[in-house]
């Protein structure tokens, strides 16, 4: 029987090998005759393996023991390999499911569970990176449009329906209500009514979800987002040189001070208030060791929660830096993960730029899938999602599958509701596309890639996949490093909620 690998080998600083196991989710400690027997019992069998083993190494036990561990843990649970017949039963499904499969994964699983509503097209800052602008050919452009309570109104009953339906088979179901942009708080009324229709109307519990620049978070807004309990997520990209660079006003002037006084006002206001959280981009003329200050030092202002890098694709912004200021950039990059390790190592929780950065790079490592962790048979691989799992609604009533992804992959509207064969051909078209090579990936149960990094004006266009491999792996080294001094340094990851809430 032909096996093929579904595994990756790491080092930590330390000098020690591990192997991360992309079947069971697994990470084995492991020496050169474990990794020789892996490596071997690929292409022989156990028998064959041994011999080849006795003929390079003299310690026998050792090479018994690896392939005890060998033949006990690939019995048991399929582990570090796929047969072809694996992967054929696999990929059956990916292109042979239809509606049907569709609504069962959305309704009586319950994927579905946010509407966002894209209350205003239009926004009162010009950032130099947004998705949403001339720099980004695959994205819409900012525009004047704006929501109307009716289309409004539409989009949250038909949402309501269809959260009445998961109710009766998920009785303690939760949906989330987004509210986007542009700034969505140029429509504050809208929002308001949204709210109080909400309130009404929604068949199961909720919570209000906002994402703004800051720029009017003050006064009567600030105050009703948070007497209604509103997560509050704002834009702020550092210190004034840093967020001044980008994340300026028509005419080019930057919005930092109206931010920064707006957080100063509304943290002293509502101290106790844990639902507000600070997102910050950076780029390659970022000044990270600034942002590490800057952020380490203002504690009278929200806690930053979240950190990305500006796109990379179909754009041209990247043009604008030379070698210097990528070389510059790289160092930068290292020392913030120097001082993330050392302090990782040293048990010294540091709530600092540094921190964030560190904890967000290696989440993915351990919030990986385990072995008995599912995923929905028509996208095995990759990180994407079922459209309608989320509905995103733009200004003129029709769905999006998310609010990040062009407008060529629209799968209904607020008239006529969720066009279930769209999202048929939306999947078939990425797999096609996107996961023709994944099988086989140590990384297909825990690759970030969606829709939003793939999306193009024909389909979707295939990644890197060398670059978020290594990526994988380099974060996989960082924090078995830290384990080896620090056992306990990521205790808190083995609680999925705890972590999430405490960003």
């Amino acid at each position: 029987m032909k096996r093929n690998k579904c595994f990756m080998s790491f080092n930590t600083y330390s000098g020690n090998t591990y192997i991360y196991d992309a079947r069971t989710g697994c990470i084995f400690a492991s020496d050169e005759i474990l990794m020789d027997a892996i490596e071997l019992f690929q292409d022989n069998s156990i028998d064959e393996t041994r011999q080849k083993l006795l003929a390079k190494y003299e310690n026998k036990d050792k090479i018994e023991g690896a392939l005890s561990f060998i033949s006990k843990i690939t019995q048991k649970w399929n582990a570090f390999y796929k047969s072809d017949n694996d992967i054929r039963k696999e990929k059956r499904f990916i292109y042979n499911f239809n509606e049907e499969a569709i609504k069962i994964c959305l309704y009586k699983l319950a994927q579905m569970s946010q509407l966002i509503l894209s209350v205003t097209e239009d926004c009162n800052l010009k950032c130099k990176y947004c998705i949403f602008s001339e720099t980004y050919s695959n994205t819409r452009n900012k525009t004047a449009n704006v929501m109307s309570k009716d289309t409004a109104f539409s989009a949250l009953d038909y949402f309501f329906d269809k959260m009445k339906d998961i109710s009766y088979v998920h009785p303690g179901k939760i949906c989330s209500i987004t509210f986007y942009g542009g700034e969505p708080l140029l429509n504050f009324d809208l929002i308001k009514s949204c709210v109080e229709y909400t309130k009404n109307n929604c068949p199961v519990r909720y919570i209000f979800n906002i994402t703004t620049n800051g720029t009017l978070l003050n006064g009567e807004i600030a105050d009703y987002l948070i007497k209604n309990e509103f997560y509050i997520s704002i834009s702020l990209d550092g210190d004034k040189i840093n967020h001044d660079r980008n994340r300026v006003f028509e005419g080019g002037i930057g919005s930092f001070e109206r931010v920064y006084e707006n957080l100063l006002i509304l943290k002293k206001k509502y101290p106790e208030y844990d639902r507000l959280s600070l997102m910050s981009v950076y780029d390659y003329g970022t000044d990270l060791m600034r942002n590490q200050d800057f952020f380490k030092n203002n504690t009278l202002i929200p806690k930053l929660t979240f950190i990305n890098q500006v796109l990379e694709r179909n754009t041209d912004y990247y043009d604008q830096f030379n070698d210097e200021d990528i070389q510059r950039f790289v160092s930068e990059y290292g020392e913030i993960y120097r001082l993330y390790i050392e302090n990782k190592k040293e048990n010294l929780y540091e709530y600092s730029y540094a921190s964030v950065m560190g904890d967000l790079g290696v989440a993915a490592v351990f919030l990986r899938q385990k072995a008995k962790d599912s995923r929905l048979p028509m996208i095995p691989y990759t990180g994407t999602c079922i459209p309608g799992m989320k509905i995103s609604v733009r200004s003129d009533g029709n769905f999006e599958i998310c609010e990040r992804v062009g407008d060529d992959k629209i799968i209904g509207n607020i008239d006529e509701g969720i066009d279930y064969s769209k999202i048929v051909k939306i999947i078939q078209r990425y797999n096609e596309d996107v996961t023709k090579e994944c099988a086989c990936c140590p990384l297909y149960k825990a690759c970030p890639v969606c829709y939003s990094f793939t999306s193009s004006s024909n389909g979707f266009e295939k990644m890197n996949c060398n670059n978020i491999i290594e990526n994988f792996r380099a974060q996989l080294s960082i924090s078995y490093s830290i384990l080896e001094s620090n056992p306990n340094a990521y205790d808190y990851f083995t609680n999925k909620l705890e972590w999430t809430l405490n960003r």
